[in-house]
């Protein structure tokens, strides 16, 4: 298995990258987490994420099932083992944490596959802009609070295992064919 991993904090443009290299590599297939939130009307059940209730979510926690989970505010999130070590998945991209990314790694990497981990980030002010586009229904306060309260930390220095990527603002083209010149040569490699 071969496997990419995308983070960064909210706002970042991960998940326009991760759409980007599921058209250009046909090859690749998304890792879909479960999530206990709302769907948003852009969204698809088992495309973006599987969505659960709370009670199920928690459940599947404590069976164990999950490589990594987290609670966001009221919600909870996580990629099960079934999911990302799905034979199906020979080659597969995930929108993931820092940490969470750091954890498939070790799996995958302990089941003989391969990693490929970028790490996106824009100012806090294009992340304030591309949040508050996405998801029109927050108020400025929500979204204030996703941008002090992200999981991910800003300080890149934090990443060193990770490619970092910058995606500001009129960049995405640029960022888009950097990564997938990246991701073609991982993919060249042999395993």
């Amino acid at each position: 298995m071969k496997l990419i991993t995308v983070s960064g904090p909210h706002g970042a443009g991960k998940e326009e990258i991760v759409t980007r290299l599921l058209r250009a590599f046909p090859c690749l297939s998304r890792i879909v987490p479960h999530t206990s939130r709302a769907r948003r009307p852009s969204e698809m059940d088992g495309r973006e994420y599987h969505f659960v209730s709370n009670e199920v979510l928690l459940e599947m926690v404590r069976r164990g099932e999950f490589v990594f989970h987290a609670q966001i505010r009221s919600h909870h999130s996580g990629t099960t083992y079934a999911e990302l070590l799905d034979p199906r998945h020979r080659v597969a991209v995930v929108d993931i944490t820092p940490f969470g990314a750091t954890l498939m790694r070790n799996v995958v990497c302990q089941n003989g596959g391969r990693t490929l981990s970028f790490f996106f980030h824009a100012s806090w002010q294009e992340r304030k802009r591309r949040i508050a586009v996405r998801q029109p229904y927050l108020t400025d306060a929500d979204v204030e609070w996703m941008l002090n309260n992200d999981p991910v930390h800003s300080t890149l220095e934090r990443y060193p295992e990770f490619l970092i990527i910058p995606n500001p603002d009129g960049w995405l083209d640029e960022t888009a064919a950097t990564v997938i010149a990246a991701v073609r040569q991982f993919l060249a490699e042999k395993s």
